[in-house]
């Protein structure tokens, strides 16, 4: 945004966004929704387990969010466990949050030097975890 009448479009996201990864993956946890403020609280209680969940995309392009590949990431882990007991919906949880933010993080900084920015506005439910 150089100023209140000139706004330029950087990007967005492609398939499914950051918060529709919280909740896809609360429902395969049988959590309630909307997921993401319980995942976080699930996450800062998490053994801290990293699940890799990889992000294959971050690097080639800085302006396109893809998140459903981490859906399907997530989705073979809980087939894998089967039945997940409470930990191990903590750990999912707190790598599923990790694996995002890292996104989020690499990808908006990328852009913050690519275009100079002076500044980031962040906005959304996802923007409002606290992690």
């Amino acid at each position: 945004m150089k100023n209140h009448h000139e706004i330029k479009w950087l990007g967005g996201t492609r398939d499914d966004a950051a918060g529709e990864a919280f909740d896809k993956t609360g429902r395969l946890l049988n959590l309630p929704y909307p997921a993401g403020p319980l995942i976080e609280k699930l996450a800062s209680t998490a053994t801290k387990t990293f699940i890799i969940f990889q992000d294959r995309l971050s690097d080639q392009m800085i302006s396109t969010f893809l998140f459903s590949g981490l859906k399907t990431a997530v989705l073979r882990e809980v087939k894998k466990i089967k039945m997940p007991n409470d930990n191990d919906i903590k750990n999912i949880s707190f790598s599923l949050q990790q694996a995002i933010f890292a996104v989020l993080i690499k990808k908006t900084f990328k852009a913050v030097r690519k275009y100079n920015a002076k500044s980031i506005l962040l906005g959304g439910g996802v923007a409002a975890i606290k992690h």
